[in-house]
């Protein structure tokens, strides 16, 4: 997950998804979100490759504002 910080994208936390396609613990306990832009970035081609599936994306960036 990152942060647009004065126009430059901080890396604010990462992690890897359950199965279920989710983060439980992306933030840690106790961290609010403010409001502002963000982004997540899908490392997707790992996937692809570990189920013997050919990708032509090798990641998906999803931007928001809160």
């Amino acid at each position: 997950m990152h942060e647009l910080y004065n126009d430059e994208w901080l890396q604010i936390s990462e992690g890897i998804t359950n199965k279920d396609g989710r983060i439980p613990e992306l933030l840690p306990s106790g961290k609010i979100v403010s409001p502002g832009f963000y982004k997540f970035v899908f490392h997707i081609s790992e996937y692809f490759k570990s189920q013997n599936i050919k990708s032509f994306y090798p990641q998906v960036t999803i931007e928001l504002k809160l």
